[in-house]
C-alpha cells in the first residue's frame, strides 16, 4: 500500500463533510504528495542501487591495490618486511632473503627481527597496542643487520605502520657503501690534511673572489703570514706592488678560461724582506660546472732565481766571448756528432742548425779523420789535453787548416759525457809555414845548382887565361880574352839571378786581389799598344808577395814572342779541382815541343830566367803553371789554384 492510500483512508470520513470545491483541492494536494512520495521511492531505489555498485567498486579497488601492493612488496630493490607488534616477521620480500641470505620459508613467521638487527630495535610498535587509525611518519634509525654468514652490514631502518592494524612496514636502505666511502673520505680527508701540513710545499685555497679561506703551515713560513692574518683577505696582500698588474691581468685570463696557471712573483713578508715564489693555481669546478674557487700550490724559488740570474750574467757574457772571438767553440758528444757551435761558422758558409747534430767527420778532409780520431780516443782513455791540426771543407769547398784543443766532460762518476773544444783558423800560418819551407828547399837546392854552374864558369874562365898566356898570336889572345869576359859576364848574370831568387819566399805569402795586382803591372806596357782584358771580378788568391812579378814576367814573355800580338785577357774558371787562372793572348803561339821546355832555367832568348822564376814563385803556395795555347793562335798560360788558396772578397 502507498503511503497516500492510508492518508486517503484515514481522512476519508472528513471528505465526506467538506465542500466539493475543497474536496477537489484536498485531492490534488493528495495526488501532488502521492507524486512526491513516488519521485522520493526511485531516488532512494537509485541510492541503494548506488551504494551497492560503490561497495562492490571498492571492493575490487581494495583487490586491484593489495595486488599492486604486494608486486611492489616483492620488486622492491630495498629489503622490506612487515613485522607483527612483537617484532615477529610475517612477511618479507626477496630483496631481504637475499640481503641476509636465507629462504623466504626460514623467515616468515619463524623470526624476529631483532634476530638481525641486534636488539637495536627491540619494541617495533609502541607501547599502545590498540590498532593505529592514522598514518603516522615513519621512524627512521641507523645500524647494522648481519647475515647467516656472520657479515655486517650498515643499514637505515625505515619503519611505519598501517592505519587500524598492529602491523607494521620496516624498509632496510644498505648504505654500506656510502658508509665505507664516508669511512674512506673521512680517513682521506685527515690523511690529505696530514699531508698539507707536512708537506714542504705551501698549500693555499681562495674563493671565487681571490679571498684566502685556507693556507697550511709550509705556506706561512714562506710567506711569513699567519693563517689568521690573511683568512679572508685579498690575495695581493702578499704581492711586490711592482708585480700587483701583471699578476692581476693574468688571473683575470686564467679566471676567464679555468685553466690551471704556473705564475713566478715577488712577495714581501711582514718583516719586509722579498722573495721569488713559483704558484701553480688550479682552479675547483662542483659537480654543476661552476666554479668554487682556486687552489694553489707555492714554492720558494729566491735561491734558484738567484742562481738563473748568475747563470743568464755568466751566459751572457759566454755569448759575449763565443760571438767575439774570432775562433770557433764546439761541442760533440762521444759518438762524434756536434752538438754546438758557436756564430763563427758561417765563415765557412755554414750556419749553426745545419751544423749541429752532424758529424764532425763530415767537415774534415778525408786524409785526416783518422789523426782527429785517434786524438779524440787517446783523449777520452788517457783523460789528457790533446792539440791536433787538420783540414776542412768550407762550403764552397775551399780547404782550410784548423788546430783544435778539446777538453773531455765526465759525469759526476767520471762517465765521459763529450767534448768541448776550441778551433782556431791557421790557414794563412800552414800556407806560410810550407811556403817556408818549400822556399828553403828551393833556395838551398838553387844554392847548389848556382854554385856547381859558377865553379864550372870559373874552371872555363881559367882555361880560356891559360890558354891566352900560353899563345904568342895577339889575335887569338885578344878573342881568348873576350871569351873570358863573356864567361865573366855569365857569371855575373848568375850571380843577379841569385840576389833575385832569394827574395822568393822570404816574405810571407799572402791574400792577393788578382785584378788588383795586374793593374798595377799594366802600366809598365803603356807603349805596347795592347788592349787588355781583365775579367776576373772579386777573385783573391794566396800568394807569394812577388806575384806582380809573375804577370810582369807573363807579359813580358807575351810581348817578347808574341810578333803579331794585341789582346791580352785574364779570367778564371772553377771546377771540382779547383780554380784555373788563364792568361791569354792573340800571337803566334808556342810550338808543342817548347811547352814543357819554357820553364826551364836559361831556356829564351833573353835570360831564360823569366818563365822559370814565375813557376817557382808560384809554387811557394802550390800554385802550377801550363802552357794550353794553339800555336799559331796564340799563347794561354794556365795557373792552377788549389783548394784554399784562392777566394772571393766580398763586394766593396
Amino acid at each position: 500500500m502507498k503511503p497516500t492510500d492510508e492518508l486517503r483512508e484515514l481522512i476519508g470520513p472528513v471528505l465526506a463533510h467538506v465542500e466539493t470545491r475543497d474536496a477537489e483541492r484536498i485531492e490534488k494536494i493528495l495526488r501532488r504528495i502521492e507524486k512526491h512520495a513516488e519521485l522520493q521511492e526511485r531516488k532512494l531505489q537509485r541510492a541503494i542501487l548506488d551504494r551497492q555498485a560503490v561497495h562492490s567498486l571498492m571492493n575490487r579497488t581494495a583487490g586491484d591495490l593489495a595486488k599492486r601492493y604486494q608486486t611492489l612488496f616483492e620488486q622492491d630493490s630495498n629489503p622490506k618486511v612487515i613485522i607483527e607488534k612483537d617484532g615477529t616477521i610475517s612477511l618479507a620480500n626477496n630483496s631481504f632473503c637475499l640481503l641476509i641470505h636465507e629462504m623466504r620459508g626460514d623467515v616468515e613467521s619463524k623470526k624476529n627481527i631483532c634476530d638481525y638487527l641486534d636488539g637495536m630495535i627491540c619494541d617495533p610498535l609502541s607501547d599502545d597496542a590498540a590498532p593505529r587509525d592514522d598514518l603516522s611518519p615513519p621512524d627512521l634509525s641507523s645500524g647494522q643487520i648481519h647475515t647467516a654468514g656472520g657479515e655486517f652490514i650498515d643499514v637505515l631502518i625505515n619503519k611505519g605502520s598501517f592505519p587500524g592494524s598492529t602491523q607494521s612496514i620496516v624498509t632496510l636502505i644498505n648504505v654500506s657503501e656510502r658508509m665505507r666511502l664516508e669511512r674512506e673520505l673521512l680517513e682521506t680527508s685527515g690523511f690529505l690534511s696530514g699531508i698539507l701540513q707536512a708537506s714542504p710545499v705551501g698549500f693555499h685555497m681562495t674563493d671565487t673572489k681571490g679571498n684566502y679561506v685556507y693556507v697550511n703551515e709550509t705556506w706561512s713560513a714562506i710567506t711569513g703570514f699567519a693563517p689568521d692574518q690573511v683568512q679572508g683577505k685579498y690575495y695581493s696582500l702578499i704581492l711586490h706592488p711592482d708585480d700587483c698588474d701583471r699578476i692581476a691581468d693574468e688571473i683575470e685570463e686564467i679566471a676567464k678560461r679555468r685553466v690551471s696557471r704556473e705564475i713566478e712573483t715577488r712577495i714581501i713578508r711582514p718583516d719586509g724582506t722579498v722573495r721569488w715564489i713559483f704558484n701553480h693555481s688550479v682552479p675547483v669546478i662542483d659537480d654543476g660546472g661552476q666554479l668554487t674557487g682556486w687552489v694553489g700550490a707555492v714554492s720558494d724559488i729566491t735561491e734558484r732565481k738567484k742562481i738563473e740570474t748568475a747563470l743568464k750574467e755568466s751566459e751572457e757574457k759566454y755569448r759575449a766571448l763565443t760571438e767575439n772571438t774570432g775562433d770557433v767553440l764546439y761541442s760533440v758528444d762521444m759518438d762524434g756528432n756536434i752538438t754546438y757551435v758557436s756564430p763563427q761558422v758561417s765563415r765557412y758558409g755554414y750556419t749553426q742548425e745545419e751544423v749541429i747534430s752532424m758529424p764532425l767527420s763530415a767537415f774534415i778532409h778525408p786524409l785526416d779523420i783518422s789523426r782527429v780520431r785517434k786524438s779524440l780516443a787517446s783523449q777520452a782513455q788517457d783523460r789528457v789535453h790533446t792539440i791536433s791540426t787538420f783540414r776542412i771543407f768550407s762550403r764552397n769547398g775551399n780547404i782550410h787548416w784548423l788546430e783544435g784543443k778539446s777538453t773531455l766532460q765526465t759525469d759526476a762518476s767520471g762517465k765521459p759525457l763529450s767534448f768541448l773544444g776550441i778551433l782556431r783558423d791557421v790557414t794563412d800560418r800552414k800556407h806560410a809555414e810550407d811556403a817556408i819551407a818549400l822556399a828553403n828547399r828551393k833556395l838551398n837546392l838553387m844554392n847548389n845548382v848556382t854554385r856547381h854552374d859558377i865553379l864550372n864558369t870559373i874552371t872555363g874562365v881559367y882555361g880560356f887565361i891559360d890558354m891566352a898566356n900560353a899563345t904568342s898570336c895577339e889575335e887569338e889572345r885578344v878573342q881568348l880574352l873576350h871569351d873570358v869576359k863573356d864567361l865573366v859576364g855569365i857569371i855575373q848574370r848568375q850571380i843577379n839571378f841569385t840576389k833575385q831568387y832569394q827574395e822568393v819566399g822570404i816574405q810571407e805569402p799572402q791574400w792577393q786581389r788578382v785584378a788588383a795586382v795586374i793593374e798595377r803591372v799594366i802600366p809598365n806596357f803603356s807603349r805596347s799598344g795592347l788592349e787588355f782584358a781583365v775579367e776576373l771580378d772579386r777573385l783573391e788568391i794566396y800568394a807569394d808577395p812577388l806575384l806582380e812579378k809573375v804577370f810582369y814576367n807573363l807579359i813580358d814573355n807575351a810581348i817578347r814572342y808574341g810578333d803579331t800580338l794585341t789582346t791580352i785577357s785574364a779570367r778564371f774558371d772553377l771546377s771540382p779541382a779547383g780554380l784555373s787562372l788563364i792568361i791569354e793572348d792573340n800571337g803566334v803561339g808556342i810550338s808543342s815541343e817548347e811547352k814543357e821546355q819554357i820553364f826551364e832555367r836559361g831556356i829564351g832568348k833573353n835570360t831564360g830566367l823569366g818563365l822559370f822564376m814565375t813557376r817557382e814563385i808560384l809554387g811557394i803556395t802550390g800554385i802550377t803553371i801550363t802552357e794550353n795555347g794553339e800555336p799559331g793562335k796564340g799563347a794561354m798560360f794556365v795557373l792552377s789554384v788549389p783548394r784554399g788558396a784562392y777566394r772571393l772578397a766580398d763586394k766593396d
